[in-house]
């Protein structure tokens, strides 16, 4: 159990971390706003933190904070950290929302039987056999309507929340960003762009003003209209980071299946390919079937060397031990968390429209994973053993055994196991050794009448007093 303290309210949130990937780096969580106010900076030192419900909307922007993080010198541009783009949001996506039905010529009644529809697809659920999964129909816009109403602010505002964290607590996937000209972010199952969008906040508070290149892949392609006006929301919106990033910022949108296209289609394995940063934000729960883990793999095979994916989805269901096992296999390193069971929860987030509220809380497993290069140590600073990953919900995992001492350890239980095999042999042999002497003291109290073909090497034939076969033709035989 760690506690995971707010940098902006001070709040806290009990979340399962793993035991072994504790941060290295100093974490400020409370940068000077304004020092005329006199205020002083303050730092909290060793694990790797995560932001939970906050309600400071409206901080000054104006304000200048110190240029240093932890004695580490950052850019100027890095003065919006920790703002809190929640009442930006709740205009953004109500614009959204009242452009979407416009167009398209939605009424309330549409809605909410979409409403109704995604909530049968996206009831919580585990792995299942099937090959293929239920999908709500996005390609209607009354779907992507109650999509919007529905999951975008919370979704939205949990992805920039959590990577903004991610940012400022690790030297390790700041540099990795911080360092590129222009980032190409792919977003998988992206749908209308929410965690695009809270990509681009987490950006502007912390590496500032960055041209982007933004794939959006996801099998319903009529969520590229929603994803434009959102788009165009942004550039005419009340913030002017947001104007200056849309403007430095060229997309495409690809309607694709994941399951097969990412080996099989050149424009999407391109996409993916080329990624500096991946998002998968509630996409393997609404995928889940017996085809998932192979498409997992793929992505991660296919992810460049240094490229990082994004991973928030839910707390149960097993989806981050799954992923955890296809990043072991496939060599990636833990950059971020894993932290399980987190609570986030935004109150301002709950509007109600068309007689149902937005969801404004949820529970989710985080982490983010990086691709090594071929210069990255296996166990360079800020990296978490790749092989930590809890075995169980609800519990906390201490760091397991490397690779080399597993061997030995595999070993070890390997020859156990074949002396228990042995032990189990001996035992049901003295058994049946029991067996045979309480029937020949049976036999022996009915008068000596024994049967020996029971107990003859040669089923043909039977065991005489001497110890000798002899022949038995009718199969009948019994030496009284």
């Amino acid at each position: 159990m760690v506690q995971l303290s707010c940098r902006r309210t001070g709040s806290t949130v009990t979340a399962i971390k793993n035991e072994g990937s504790t941060c290295e780096q100093p974490l400020c969580t409370e940068i000077a706003r304004n020092t005329a106010r006199g205020e002083t900076q303050n730092s909290q030192h060793g694990t790797a933190q995560m932001l939970t419900n906050s309600s400071a909307a409206g901080q000054d922007l104006d304000s200048q904070p110190s240029n240093k993080l932890c004695g580490r010198t950052i850019p100027p541009h890095k003065i919006n950290m920790g703002y809190d783009y929640s009442s930006f949001f709740i205009k953004l996506y109500d614009d959204v929302l009242k452009r979407e039905r416009q167009t398209y010529n939605v009424d309330q009644k549409e809605i909410r039987f979409a409403i109704n529809d995604m909530k049968e697809v996206y009831k919580p659920r585990k792995w299942k056999t099937d090959e293929t999964v239920s999908v709500a129909g996005y390609n209607n816009p009354a779907h992507r309507c109650a999509y919007v109403h529905k999951y975008a602010l919370l979704y939205t505002g949990l992805v920039c929340d959590v990577l903004t964290n991610a940012l400022e607590s690790s030297d390790v996937i700041s540099n990795a960003l911080y360092s590129k000209n222009r980032i190409t972010l792919c977003s998988l199952g992206g749908g209308p762009g929410t965690d695009v969008v809270g990509v681009l906040g987490a950006f502007i508070s912390v590496l500032g003003i960055v041209p982007c290149s933004v794939y959006v892949l996801d099998y319903a392609r009529d969520w590229q209209k929603t994803f434009s006006i959102v788009l165009e929301e942004l550039s005419y919106g009340s913030m002017d980071n947001f104007k200056k990033t849309v403007g430095n910022l060229s997309y495409q949108y690809m309607g694709c299946n994941l399951f097969t296209d990412v080996s099989e289609k050149v424009n999407v394995n391109q996409a993916v390919a080329g990624a500096d940063l991946l998002t998968m934000i509630k996409f393997i729960s609404a995928a889940a079937c017996k085809r998932t883990r192979k498409m997992i793999e793929t992505i991660f095979k296919t992810m460049k060397p240094g490229a990082m994916l994004l991973f928030i989805d839910n707390a149960g269901g097993g989806f981050q031990e799954m992923l955890q096992q296809a990043a072991n296999k496939c060599g990636m390193m833990s950059a971020f968390g894993p932290f399980h069971h987190y609570e986030y929860e935004k109150p301002e987030f709950a509007i109600t429209r068309f007689g149902y509220e937005s969801q404004s809380k949820t529970k989710v497993s985080v982490q983010i994973w990086m691709k090594p290069t071929d210069s990255t140590p296996r166990q360079q600073q800020g990296f978490q053993n790749p092989h930590s990953y809890p075995q169980a919900d609800n519990i906390r995992v201490r760091q397991t055994t490397p690779n080399d001492n597993r061997g030995r350890q595999n070993q070890r239980n390997n020859s156990r196991g074949r002396q228990n095999q042995r032990n189990n042999s001996r035992d049901r042999q003295n058994q049946r050794n029991n067996s045979r002497g309480r029937q020949n003291q049976r036999n022996n109290s009915r008068g000596g009448q024994f049967d020996y073909r029971r107990f003859s090497p040669n089923p043909n034939g039977v065991i005489d007093d001497d110890g000798g076969e002899v022949d038995c033709n009718n199969g009948c035989c019994t030496i009284m």
